[in-house]
């Protein structure tokens, strides 16, 4: 789940456990939940030319020469 903390603004990555501490010790009204989810990571998106490049690398072979 990620959570802002309202005052400060900057955002955190926590588990459900972790909200769950931050309940009970009631500092959870500090924080607002900006997803809910556990698993938030998502792919990285990867540039077409890297996806050629490792379809056939020796195609796109890189010319020191060009500099």
């Amino acid at each position: 789940m990620i959570v802002r903390n309202r005052k400060t603004g900057r955002e955190y990555e926590i588990t459900e456990n972790d909200w769950q501490k931050l309940v009970q010790s009631q500092s959870h009204r500090l924080f607002e939940i900006i997803k809910k989810g556990e698993n938030v990571k998502a792919k990285l998106p990867i540039p077409k030319e890297i996806q050629e490049y490792q379809k056939d690398p020796k195609k796109l072979k890189i010319d020191k020469s060009e500099k």
